[in-house]
């Protein structure tokens, strides 16, 4: 009987999505703290919340998503799960939003599971659902801002209230993210060319000023009110972080994408192919795909209107604005591309712009298009399912055993009786060893500073790139994680006992 009345792939899609939360929440609670949040915790969220908005402006910064992470920590206390919990709602939103873009495009059919998995299983995209940083938290209000345009070009005449949401929940992911800011302008301008292009025998001037008035409005304005403090400090080098080149972004975007988890069958089996893969995906595959999509989008922007294409024209024209107004940037402003996480909310435009053609009639040049587009989305999903991987996020990986470093030193510390000790080791561990130090009240380190790996110490917490440090020193390795590839060494005279 449930099946008949919900359909029995929107159930099926339903219980994936839950199986997603419950994968991030696990992860979210048991991973180690990442350098990024750290860093944050470190310098934006231990003094008042005004600091937040008024402290000298840092990319790392993510503004909404650092507020909303200094009220959880003082409701909460400062855990790890505490500091993420705006991370996790993000992502009850974005599965929620995803569930309603599948119902609305593909109703009880196959294709409804295909694109919930599509848009929703990428191991790369799940890990920023799993930190304390603005990715995710954007990532789920530029969805629902989609939704909201998409049911909205979708009604008969203009509906103000879905536009005014649209605005809003754009307006809302630049503030959680500001390298959203991009594809939150891309969907602008593809709502307002869509509304264009439904307007019938409405004049220009009129239905120009109801959008700004309905959704580019709040978008500028909520946008404005929220970053224009913080933005006041910001200086061009703030902005460190991007690539120069398409080749770069997309390379970050694909190995992120299908080398999340080393031991996938692909990988372990066939090496040389899964590279040959991913190398065909960066430089032949996904930008043809991202010319066909231009190219289907514009086809159906210069037919007649149609409540059936308002999706595919309207998500299309997103994915391909985007990418121009990157590009203009870059050329005109020297503002660096995307680059890994930065340019994540791909992740979710281009799958969901393949998708939004697949439905499409089968006589017209974007159906046959459209139907082209399955395998390549069947493809996309068999590469993200056996990537599972709840050990460890991509990006920060080297930082999935610094809880259990942590923890080792003080319990050696502890045994030994010493009433002061100096951790050193790879520089990137200095934020989440001091975040460590100051949360959990290890009050005989001394503050971990950025320095030399080679500089004494009497415990080293060293990287992957970082071993030779261990011959260099003749240390002895206490610790050696297999998922980060990180140590903990020791000076080789050390005794475990009391005393040094």
């Amino acid at each position: 009987m449930i099946y008949g009345i919900f359909g029995f792939w929107r159930i099926l899609s339903a219980f994936c999505l839950v199986a997603l939360f419950l994968r991030v929440a696990g992860q979210a609670s048991n991973q180690s703290i990442t350098a990024d949040e750290a860093f944050n915790y470190n310098n934006f969220l231990r003094s008042s919340l005004g600091n937040v908005f008024t402290a000298h402006y840092d990319a790392n910064n993510h503004v909404l998503q650092t507020a909303l992470c200094w009220l959880s920590i003082h409701v909460f206390g400062v855990t790890e799960l505490s500091l993420r919990i705006p991370s996790l709602v993000g992502s009850i939103l974005y599965f929620y939003t995803v569930f309603q873009l599948a119902s609305i495009r593909f109703n009880r059919s196959f294709l409804h599971l295909v694109a919930t998995l599509a848009l929703a299983s990428n191991p790369y995209l799940l890990d920023f659902f799993t930190v304390a940083r603005g990715y995710g938290l954007a990532l789920a209000f530029l969805a629902l801002a989609v939704l909201a345009a998409v049911r909205s070009v979708s009604c008969d005449e203009a509906n103000h209230k879905l536009l005014f949401y649209a605005g809003l929940w754009s307006a809302l992911s630049v503030a959680s993210n500001l390298a959203f800011l991009f594809p939150a302008g891309g969907l602008q301008t593809a709502l307002l060319l869509s509304l264009l292009r439904c307007s019938g025998q409405q004049r220009l001037g009129a239905v120009v000023l109801s959008f700004i008035d309905s959704a580019g409005g709040p978008f500028l304005l909520w946008s404005f009110l929220i970053l224009v403090i913080p933005l006041l400090t910001a200086r061009p080098d703030a902005f460190y972080f991007g690539a120069q080149r398409w080749h770069e972004t997309l390379g970050s975007l694909v190995s992120g994408s299908f080398f999340h988890n080393l031991e996938i069958p692909l990988l372990s089996r066939w090496p040389a192919s899964f590279w040959h893969l991913c190398a065909m995906i960066t430089t032949t595959f996904a930008p043809v795909l991202s010319g066909l999509i231009l190219v289907a989008a514009l086809l159906l922007v210069f037919r007649p209107s149609s409540s059936g294409h308002s999706m595919p024209t309207l998500t299309g024209l997103t994915f391909s604005v985007t990418v121009a107004l990157l590009w203009l940037a870059h050329v005109l402003a020297h503002v660096k591309l995307p680059i890994m996480r930065t340019g994540v909310y791909f992740l979710f435009l281009f799958p969901l712009a393949l998708l939004s053609f697949l439905p499409c009639e089968k006589d017209s040049p974007a159906g046959h298009l459209g139907w082209a587009f399955l395998p390549i989305i069947v493809f996309l999903v068999l590469l993200y399912v056996p990537q599972a991987n709840a050990k460890a996020t991509v990006d920060w990986r080297y930082d999935a055993a610094t809880k259990k470093f942590a923890e080792t030193i003080e319990m050696i510390r502890r045994y030994t009786a010493s009433p002061n000790i100096h951790v050193g080791g790879s520089w990137v561990f200095e934020p989440t060893l001091n975040f460590y130090r100051v949360t959990n009240h290890y009050d005989a380190w001394q503050p971990i500073v950025r320095h030399k790996s080679t500089d004494a110490a009497d415990f080293y917490v060293l990287t992957n790139t970082d071993r030779d440090v261990v011959k260099t020193l003749n240390l002895r390795v206490l610790l050696d994680d297999p998922v980060s590839k990180s140590i903990l060494a020791v000076p080789s005279q050390m005794v475990v006992g009391r005393g040094k």
